[in-house]
């Protein structure tokens, strides 16, 4: 008999629980090719579903966040596991829990950016749910699309390279600083342009179906960098190493790095490691690919960062003192 683990959610985990999820339910069914474990299902014929869902105070905050941007954000991040997959989005399901003594004004603000968001992606709102809640807002979001190779995070093998599009942590050193001062930091342009990559996020589309063509494995940094490469590694069986000072870094990131005084290493790329929602494609490519690749870069760069090796190698770092070992479980968890 199976041993019960007993506790709290929190103890148990994100990842436990969904581990419980795909050890108890019916995971399989005919025409099904990838379920849980990727950024989005996979179905015979390349059709790729994804969901996902923000419930205020949790992944939102009233305070800092514009309610037409909150709009267009529940839409991007359902299409940033789209473009992980190297696919196309065709249509979305939105559903929307309200307190029913909210201002009108407001969720039509937020309506009317997830409609502008679709309306910029070419995405058709197929149908959705609509509900009283006594409380928090909660937005959630079904998108369906397809992909004629989609990509898994199971495909990486040791001496494939591997790239971010981008740059990274900007948008949890904005979120690290609103909670500090409970409201939008202010901060001028710097400030602003991070607090942007927070709020409305940009989904890499155009970038995702082109690295599509060759990537061996890709996902979106939801979770933060280590917390989803370890994804990669463990859908894999891989190990990797990366490389910190290749690790790229906005000027607006650095400029607020250096006025809150964070230039040591550790303290500088903190939220670039290990912070969320950055919303950027982390992807491996065989080495022979790269220049390929490389070509596709346009107002988006790709960068480098390290290699895979093998599984019994681990995922280190490559830092100033030397290789540091990273642990997946860090990063961004619900509980």
């Amino acid at each position: 008999m199976a041993k019960k683990v007993k506790g709290t959610v929190r103890e148990i985990g994100e990842l436990g629980l969904i581990e419980w999820i795909k050890r108890h339910m019916p995971t399989n069914a005919s025409g099904l090719i990838k379920g849980i474990g990727d950024d989005a299902a996979v179905l015979i014929g390349g059709e790729i579903i994804t969901s996902d869902m923000l419930v205020e105070r949790v992944h939102f905050d009233l305070r800092w966040q514009e309610l037409t941007k909150l709009g267009r954000k529940a839409l991007s991040i359902n299409l940033s596991d789209i473009a992980s997959m190297g696919g196309f989005a065709r249509c979305a399901f939105l559903n929307i829990a309200v307190v029913p003594y909210s201002d009108w004004k407001d969720i039509e603000s937020i309506l009317s950016g997830f409609s502008q968001a679709a309306r910029d992606y070419g995405v058709a709102i197929a149908g959705g749910d609509t509900t009283a809640s006594p409380g928090p807002l909660i937005i959630s979001v079904t998108v369906v699309g397809n992909s004629t190779r989609p990509v898994l995070r199971s495909g990486a093998r040791p001496g494939d390279l591997v790239y971010v599009t981008g740059t990274l942590g900007d948008a949890a050193l904005a979120l690290r600083l609103a909670k500090a001062k409970g409201k939008n930091p202010g901060g001028g342009q710097n400030m602003a342009r991070i607090m942007g990559r927070l709020t409305n996020p940009t989904p890499r589309m155009k970038q995702g179906r082109m690295i599509g063509q060759y990537a061996s494995a890709m996902i979106d940094i939801s979770d933060g960098l280590v917390r989803d490469l370890g994804h990669i590694c463990k859908e894999s069986s891989v190990g990797v190493r990366i490389r910190l000072d290749d690790i790229p870094l906005s000027e607006s990131y650095l400029f607020v790095k250096g006025r809150i005084r964070e230039k040591s290493p550790k303290k500088l790329y903190h939220e670039a490691l290990k912070g969320g929602e950055d919303y950027e494609l982390l992807f491996t490519i065989p080495a022979s690919l790269a220049e390929a690749v490389g070509r596709f870069a346009d107002s988006v760069p790709f960068t480098k960062i390290g290699e895979i090796i093998e599984e019994s190698e681990g995922m280190v770092i490559v830092g100033p003192d030397g290789d540091i070992p990273l642990n997946p479980d860090e990063g961004f968890s619900h509980f």
